[in-house]
């Protein structure tokens, strides 16, 4: 994928693969990886790479996510502070994921 400020992103997935949620952010500079970066089953270790050897490491906790999630949906409806994942965001989402698998099928460019 690209984007209007020259930004790239490359998404793999697979349906037959083991499940595995790794999260790789590539800048001029270094590199921050986390092999399982979404998982809220264990403590994640973040590592940022600075010349391809590790700079820094920070074990990150994604515990109770889902329940913070749903935290703020709830004070949402009830006149709380604004969602942090509103219902545009996920059709945007939506809308990603099918230009991607047309552009699979057409082996063209989708622009949205």
């Amino acid at each position: 994928m690209s984007f209007s400020r020259g930004t790239f992103a490359a998404v793999t997935v697979s349906f037959r693969g083991a499940y595995r949620t790794a999260v790789e952010i590539s800048g001029e500079t270094g590199q921050i990886n986390a092999e399982n970066g979404l998982s809220s089953d264990w403590t994640v270790p973040v590592t940022l790479l600075r010349n391809g050897d590790a700079d820094a490491v920070e074990n990150i906790s994604n515990a109770g996510s889902y329940s913070r999630m749903l935290d703020g949906f709830s004070a949402w409806t009830q006149g709380g502070p604004p969602y942090l994942s509103p219902g545009k965001d996920a059709l945007r989402t939506q809308q990603v994921l099918d230009a991607a698998y047309a552009s699979v099928k057409t082996g063209r460019s989708i622009r949205l």
